[in-house]
């Protein structure tokens, strides 16, 4: 197994290690009825479904969670999916409407969190006509440009989105 990690370095032991430690020594039902209790808890500050049919509600549930899966926390910017290698990244249209489902099911801080990724994307750097502004077709979660074309569709749909949470949290300083 994994018993000793003394002699790793680099990326193995800065965070592979620690994290099967962790696993090796966690009490492994204290942490899912803790992980469920932070979901449960993120579900409940939201709009809640409440339809004849339970596999329904569970499946608006799932969704917002599975949506929720793509965030990167520290950054705010929220992947397009784990499909293939294409798609874990941050497609800004993409991470838009996800945003939008956000807003319209209550979870309005998460977005919020994902206008600042965008925000601090946008003045990052100068495009080669000496603006700033536009989005780019693709970036990593923490920040950086993976397909550096601007995209008008990216791009505009970034207001939209802004909109429609300011119209849902009524926040003019949003």
């Amino acid at each position: 197994g994994f018993d000793n990690f003394a002699g790793a370095t680099g990326t193995y032991a800065a965070q592979t290690a620690p994290t099967l430690d962790w696993f090796q020594s966690a009490n492994l039902e204290s942490a899912m009825n803790t992980t469920n209790t932070s979901w449960q808890s993120f579900l409940g500050e939201g709009v809640t479904v409440d339809t004849p049919d339970d596999s329904i509600d569970a499946l608006y549930q799932r969704g917002i969670l599975g949506t929720m899966l793509n965030l990167d926390e520290k950054t705010g910017g929220l992947i397009a999916g784990f499909r293939n290698g294409a798609y874990p990244y941050v497609w800004p249209r993409d991470m838009a409407w996800a945003a939008v489902t956000l807003s319209r099911t209550g979870h309005t801080g998460t977005v919020r969190q994902m206008t600042r990724y965008l925000r601090d994307l946008t003045f990052r750097e100068f495009e080669s006509w000496g603006r700033r502004g536009f989005w780019k077709q693709k970036y990593s979660t923490d920040g950086f440009v993976i397909w550096g074309a601007p995209q008008v569709d990216e791009t505009a749909v970034i207001p939209w989105m802004i909109n429609y949470n300011y119209k849902v949290e009524g926040d003019l300083a949003y």
